[in-house]
């Protein structure tokens, strides 16, 4: 280094690599930085295309996997010298050019969310039609040859087979942009189908204030090179609230939203001297929703099941997304998925808020959120509300405001959600209480066929002999293997033909299991079984925990969704023992889990009791 010399802020070479390693949520998450640009581009239609390609995968099954992601607008698009100003790390245009930037934050969305998910992104933009189109791009393998400057943008029209699987709106519109990711190797998902079913849940979060009103549509398109399509998704709204309609999950049986609205409050803050509301909506299960289903519990319907996804304090700038929060207080519990919660504040806020460059953390935000819920938990830990309070630092004041106000409503929309809870009667004796062991045999049944349909694993001696048993032969035979293990001839029958009619293919139940193991694996008639060992402590708590109406006591701390975890790492490991290959290493397994059984038995022995009833 030359002494004197004046050295660049940043490399290129390392900069642009940095940025590859930009943390996104998911790819969904990338591509909103793409719709940020639409939507201050003033475009009404927002298409994501999704370019597929037939592979074979290594187990041999062919899969459509994802070759190139584009986004295409209508909107006002860009003169050349901005298109190369957009490709450029904070080179976005001046508020004073006459674009109002409602989304972007520093200008580095389009090569940042790019980069992070692919190794060439290509943009066109037109303002008097297709012809008069500007091309421009960024391409990683470029950069590391040593090509470290943007290129000059080249007229040049958009490619057709982008053009034509979009909407006519926006393939004859006056203006629009296209961008197009290519060279994909750090996206999510290879299937289109995945990615449509995703993209639409997180896309149409993020922006679900801009769909519902209808000042923006999005739609997917997913096609193929070999000139085939999938049908067209138009992205639907997916509220937290659970207060708009036509949204993308399942709403409540009259077909409105499941969810009233159960408060409002404004909360001033002050920025530089000038004063802004922090609006802070709540909603709450309806009380038919959580009460009508007789002896069905509603967590496990499709709705209840859909509420578990979308639990938290949503936090959005400016009416997107950001990000969700946990609950501030009884973490864990499944009856959180009853209430909505959203803080909303406009982007003048985005300092007090901490709102990062990629629009997916609200960071001071989240640090009080961390320090209320410590205090919550533990009285003894320093108090950093009443340190800002005395270190005079009103932002952090306004924050420990909001979020102590939202803790007070939610705990008291807990309570009423509680209280209803504990109203109806419970099953009688001869009802069936809910079984997460059942739940967990269907989840696992779907993750794994998909987790095989993407080519991520190959299916297992029993899952390819299931493919080719008749749902009557599963059936019978299940019934047999199923009373062998010890349950009633009634149980048996039962078991195997729900097991046949949900197509699972794990089932879990208790049964005869020699000496301490937690459990054993068994595999026959294309089904593997998970055999609880009765006499285990692990069983008596499984039995406690899976039924709802049995764990409202306030002294007992439950998680629904913990417990499927549990019966879904017995699946795991029961599906890890049947790819196992050899006697000696079956054996070392079969070890483990009595050796690990005898171990569980100890710690888990006064648990068991306490929730059985047997000690205090």
């Amino acid at each position: 280094m030359v002494l004197g010399k004046q050295l660049e802020l940043f490399e290129p070479l390392a900069a642009a690599l940095a940025l590859r390693d930009t943390p996104y949520n998911s790819t969904a998450h990338a591509l909103a930085e793409i719709v940020d640009n639409s939507i201050d581009a003033r475009a009404r239609y927002i298409d994501v295309l999704i370019m597929n390609e037939r592979e074979r995968s290594a187990s041999g099954q062919f899969l459509n996997v994802v070759r190139g992601l584009a986004v295409a607008d209508s909107g006002h698009g860009m003169p050349p010298e901005i298109l190369s100003q957009a490709l450029v790390v904070g080179g976005r245009p001046a508020e004073g050019n006459g674009i109002h930037r409602r989304m972007g934050k520093y200008g580095v969305g389009l090569p940042t969310s790019s980069l992070s998910q692919c190794k060439r992104v290509d943009v066109w933009t037109w303002q008097s039609g297709l012809d008069s189109a500007w091309h421009c791009y960024l391409d990683v393998d470029e950069v590391r040859g040593g090509n470290v400057h943007i290129p000059v943008p080249s007229p040049e029209p958009p490619p057709d087979i982008w053009l034509r699987h979009s909407r006519c709106k926006i393939s004859n519109s006056v203006s629009g942009t296209l961008v197009v990711w290519s060279q994909l190797d750090r996206v999510d998902w290879r299937t289109a189908r995945t990615t449509m079913e995703r993209v639409e849940e997180e896309v149409g979060r993020i922006y679900r204030d801009f769909i519902q009103s209808g000042e923006v549509s999005i739609a997917m398109q997913s096609f193929y090179t070999d000139g085939n399509t999938d049908p067209s998704r138009t992205v639907r709204p997916n509220d937290p609230l659970y207060l708009m309609a036509n949204t993308v999950h399942r709403q409540w049986e009259d077909g409105h939203p499941m969810f009233n609205k159960w408060g409002n409050k404004r909360i001033p803050v002050f920025v530089e001297g000038a004063q802004f509301d922090v609006e802070v909506t709540y909603s709450r299960v309806k009380d038919e929703v959580l009460l009508g289903q007789g002896t069905t519990v509603a967590g496990s319907t499709q709705y209840g099941r859909s509420a578990a996804r979308n639990v938290g304090i949503s936090v959005v700038r400016e009416g997107r997304e950001l990000m969700t929060l946990p609950p501030l207080s009884n973490l864990g519990d499944p009856r959180h998925r009853w209430w909505g919660c959203e803080v909303r504040f406009n982007r003048a806020c985005d300092d007090l808020f901490g709102v990062d460059h990629s629009k997916q953390l609200a960071a001071r935000l989240q640090a009080v959120h961390r320090s209320v819920q410590r205090t919550d938990r533990d009285s003894n830990i320093d108090n950093e509300e009443e340190q800002a309070r005395s270190e005079g630092d009103d932002n952090l004041i306004a924050l420990y405001h909001i979020l102590k106000t939202i803790d007070a409503d939610t705990r008291a929309m807990f309570l009423e959600i509680r209280k209803l809870r504990s109203g109806p009667p419970t099953p009688g004796p001869d009802e069936p209480s809910p079984d997460f062991s059942k739940g967990a045999g269907e989840a696992a049944t779907r993750e794994i066929e998909l987790a095989v349909q993407e080519g991520n694993t190959d299916p297992t001696d029993t899952e390819k002999e299931r493919a080719n048993l008749s749902l009557e032969e599963v059936e019978a035979g299940l019934e047999g293997d199923l009373t062998d293990d010890g349950l009633s001839p009634l149980d048996a029958k039962a078991v195997a033909k729900w097991a046949a009619s949900h197509d699972v293919g794990f089932v879990i139940n208790p049964g005869r299991v020699s000496g301490s193991a937690l459990f054993d694996v068994r595999n026959d008639h294309g089904t593997i079984r998970i055999i609880l060992n009765q006499e285990h402590h692990l069983y008596q708590l499984l039995r406690v925990l899976s039924d709802r109406d049995e764990i409202q006591a306030d002294d007992i701390d439950h998680d629904g969704e913990a417990t499927l975890a549990l019966y879904l790492l017995l699946c795991a490991w029961a599906r890890m023992v049947e790819q196992t290959s050899g006697t000696p290493q079956r054996q070392r397994l079969e070890n483990i889990v009595v050796n690990w059984g005898s171990e569980a038995g100890l710690m888990l022995s006064t648990m068991s009791r306490r929730l059985l009833g047997d000690i205090e």
